[in-house]
C-alpha cells in the first residue's frame, strides 16, 4: 500500500497546479505569484520520526493544509488524462 499525499510527483503536480490556477476567471493572485509560494511550502515539509528529522523530497506532507488540494488537483489532472485514452 502507498499513501497518496508523499506519493505525488512534484513535477507532474506542478504542472498540473499550474494549469488548474491558470484557468480561474478572475485570480485574486497571478498564478506566477502563487507558484513560488506552492513551491516554498513543498520545499520544507519536514518530518520528525524517534528525536530524527527528515525532508520530504517527494509529494507533500501528511496534515499539511496544501496537501490536499495539491494531491487532488494532481489526481483530477492524471485520471483526466486516463480516461481521454
Amino acid at each position: 500500500m502507498k499513501v497518496l499525499y508523499p506519493s505525488v510527483p512534484r513535477e507532474e503536480a506542478r504542472a498540473a497546479v499550474t494549469e488548474a490556477l491558470n484557468r480561474r476567471v478572475q485570480p485574486d493572485l497571478p498564478t506566477i505569484d502563487m507558484i513560488p509560494m506552492m513551491d516554498t511550502v513543498l520545499n520544507n515539509n519536514t518530518i520528525s520520526f524517534n528525536g530524527d528529522h527528515y525532508m520530504h523530497n517527494e509529494g507533500t506532507a501528511i496534515g499539511s493544509h496544501l496537501g490536499m488540494n495539491y494531491a487532488s488537483t494532481y489526481m483530477a489532472a492524471w485520471e483526466k488524462e486516463l480516461f481521454s485514452k
